[in-house]
Parts: C-alpha cells; sequence; structure tokens
C-alpha cells in the first residue's frame, strides 16, 4: 500500500493495513526520509516540517503503534535508517541532520530498553547513496550530490544483514561513508559544521 506517512493520518493508515492482515509482524523498515536542501532562514516553512514529520514524528508513531505487540510476542527486528549526517550538526539541511540525530539517539535509547525483549532494534547509517534523494530534497547543486555515491542495492544488502544479524549498528563500509564517520569522530566540535557545510552548501551561494 501507500500512505503519506508526513501526516498522522498516513501513519495510522498504514497501521490500521498491518494490522488487518492478523498476522504477526515480525520486521518492521523505518526507512522513509526525505532532507530539505538549502539556507535554513530561506526554506519555507512547510517543507522544514514535512522533514521533521516524515523523519521523526513518523518513526516515533510507527514505533509506538507497532513496537507493543511485538515485545509482548518476544520476538521481532526493528531497522531504522539513521545516516552519518546524524553525526554532526549539518548547514544547509539543518532539518536533516537534526532529524537523524533525533533518530539515531532514539533508537539507541529504544534498544537499552528492548534489551530483554526478544525484540532487536538495529540503525543503518548509510552515507550518500545512489537514490532519488537529492532530487526531493532540493540538493543536487551541492558537492555531495555531485560526489560519488554508494549503491543503494549493497546499501539495502548491509542493512538487511544487520537487522537479520541482530546487531545495534550497520555503517554503510565504503570508504566515503567511513570518511564521514572518522571526521565526526576526530574533528573539534566547532568544526564540524564547517566540515559538513563544505559538503552540503548549494554551489550557487557565495
Amino acid at each position: 500500500m501507500r500512505a503519506d506517512l508526513s501526516t498522522a493520518d498516513g501513519v495510522e493508515e498504514l497501521v490500521r493495513e498491518v494490522t488487518a492482515t492478523g498476522r504477526p509482524l515480525d520486521a518492521l523498515a523505518l526507512n522513509a526520509g526525505v532532507a530539505n536542501g538549502g539556507p535554513f532562514v530561506e526554506t519555507p516553512l512547510e517543507d522544514d516540517l514535512r522533514v521533521i514529520g516524515l523523519d521523526v514524528v513518523a518513526v516515533v508513531h510507527l514505533a509506538k503503534r507497532l513496537l507493543p505487540a511485538m515485545v509482548a510476542r518476544g520476538a521481532g527486528r526493528v531497522l531504522v535508517t539513521s545516516s552519518v549526517a546524524s553525526l554532526m550538526p549539518g548547514p544547509y539541511y539543518a532539518t536533516y541532520a537534526a532529524s537523524k540525530a533525533f533518530v539515531q539517539s532514539f533508537a539507541d535509547a529504544v534498544r537499552h530498553e528492548l534489551a530483554d525483549s526478544g525484540v532487536t532494534v538495529t540503525t543503518l547509517l548509510p552515507g550518500p547513496t545512489d537514490t532519488e534523494f537529492f532530487e526531493a530534497s532540493h540538493m543536487e547543486d551541492t558537492k555531495v550530490a555531485q560526489g560519488p555515491k554508494d549503491d543503494p542495492a549493497k546499501v539495502a544488502r548491509e542493512g538487511f544483514d544487520a537487522l537479520m544479524a541482530g546487531q545495534d549498528k550497520a555503517t554503510v563500509a565504503s570508504l566515503k561513508a567511513r570518511a564521514q564517520g572518522v571526521l565526526s569522530a576526530v574533528l573539534p566540535e566547532k568544526a564540524q559544521p564547517g566540515a559538513h557545510g563544505a559538503m552540503t552548501k548549494p554551489q550557487g551561494d557565495g
């Protein structure tokens, strides 16, 4: 089925479809997401709120509605798509990077709570991936959009394998993704926004 997960009605529509099958939910992939590229003071408010609605609110909403039955049954696997963008502040797509930081923290916390429940929570932290993400997020005119990207099939496989193994976290093994993770670990906190922003700043801006 298709539903607009940036809205509460869309999320509830999906929940109804899932529960109407009468079958236990074995795996839940909280993957839908979008960014909103550009300087924060210039991007439309409704677009930034849509990012938060889809990337944050829908994740919490779906988890709240579908996780309890998995926990009650004592079995299930959850895959939450975070991002290497969650590791540093992200100028020029500020609401996206902040949303992914929330998602990563949220998943880590829920994983701890469910440690003895039989339900695993795995986060996937991909780097730039060759999908329509950049076009949908108005980020075509950025270095990150124009640079090397990972094969989405490879990213999906790494996430699936980590999910099935019950791993806590899957960081995509490409050189680009690893480099972003290393930068977040070694750069001083004040330098992180500048390093990240150099990749996400629209090239038309001076």
